[in-house]
């Protein structure tokens, strides 16, 4: 899915008030990793709860309540779509392209690196040097052309901040 382009990247320099987005669960402010702008946390209203879908399932972590269970869409990658010689002229050589996502098996990709295409999801900061895990992974949709999803990849509760792997080759320049 990553292409060696780029991957979502981090949000420096990003101008965005720490302000709901979503009403049910999303909201972009300072991130905890030191240097990497702004982040995607999880934010449940007070009235939110969950219905337990096994015994196991714990609702809450240290008083925080269960909002996303591993396997769900926390959002939509959303950016401007682009083919090869777009990207190409948009990032010429080996510059990076931070917030761009290949679309597998196709020649496509999608830019969510203007704020004004791109969707919350692209605040999602990859976990890479720090002790944190990363809790979902972007996934494309099989039944639908050109859909990304993040999606969790572990239960993900109230106050955490969302953490993708970028890649190795986001990494690697």
């Amino acid at each position: 899915m990553y292409s060696k382009r780029g991957a979502p990247g981090r949000c420096a320099g990003a101008t965005f008030n720490e302000r709901p987005l979503d009403p049910i669960a999303l909201r972009v402010k300072k991130s905890a990793i030191p240097g990497a702008g702004y982040g995607l946390y999880v934010q449940a209203p007070k009235k939110f709860e969950r219905e337990r879908r096994n015994a196991h399932e714990h609702m809450t972590r240290d008083g925080h309540k269960l909002v996303f269970f591993a396997g769900e869409n926390v959002a939509v990658y959303i950016g401007k779509l682009l083919n090869a010689e777009q990207l190409e002229q948009l990032y010429p050589g080996d510059a990076l392209a931070a917030y761009v996502v290949h679309l597998r098996n196709t020649n496509e990709y999608l830019d969510a690196a203007d704020w004004r295409h791109g969707g919350v999801a692209r605040y999602a900061n990859d976990c890479h040097g720090t002790p944190r895990e990363c809790n979902a992974t972007l996934v494309e949709d099989d039944r639908r052309l050109r859909i990304v999803y993040l999606q969790a990849t572990r239960a993900i509760y109230d106050g955490d901040e969302v953490l993708v792997n970028y890649g190795t080759n986001y990494w690697s320049r």
